[in-house]
């Protein structure tokens, strides 16, 4: 599992809290960074390690009004990804339209956009060692923080391939 090592560096509620890590100017960083000698260790670590699979623990929980829900996944089980928004839908979870992938469908990210992300970073590493996946979860009306975290866990096994729902 891949930490966001910024958090502070997140927006919330429209206000940019303090950098920690980030250099002074630069965006928080995460899974898709790669200049910051943090993510380049952890990146090295990766490499090194050569995990089964790669979860990013992340979410969009940066304001009051909840946001619709999208993931990206390297796993090619669409019956994975059509289990994780039927999922998302059966609690109430509006999926983004701004994301659709060609496989996967809406509420996805495209491969197409991830092969375009930075050689070099924790991304890159992680995605030569086996899947990878994170969906980014909003706030929502009727669960608390500790229960979509408990979700996001799962779906994002689930979009790996390293669920039970998935092997069985």
């Amino acid at each position: 599992m891949v930490p966001v090592v910024d958090v502070d560096g997140q927006p919330d509620w429209k206000v940019l809290q303090r950098p920690i890590h980030s250099p002074p100017g630069s965006q928080s960083v995460d899974l898709f960074g790669g200049e910051d000698p943090i993510l380049q260790a952890l990146a090295q670590h990766i490499v090194d390690w050569e995990p089964r699979a790669t979860i990013a623990l992340h979410d969009e929980w940066h304001g009051d009004e909840p946001l619709p829900v999208y993931a990206f996944t390297t796993f090619k089980d669409t019956a994975a990804t059509d289990s994780v928004r039927s999922q998302w839908s059966g609690i109430g979870l509006p999926t983004s339209q701004e994301w659709s992938c060609p496989l996967h469908g809406p509420g996805f990210i495209s491969q197409d956009v991830l092969d375009t992300l930075p050689n070099g970073t924790i991304w890159a590493a992680a995605r030569r060692s086996g899947p990878c996946a994170a969906i980014e979860l909003s706030q929502h009306p009727n669960l608390g923080d500790p229960q979509l975290a408990d979700l996001q866990i799962k779906w994002t096994l689930e979009l790996v391939g390293e669920s039970e729902e998935c092997a069985g």
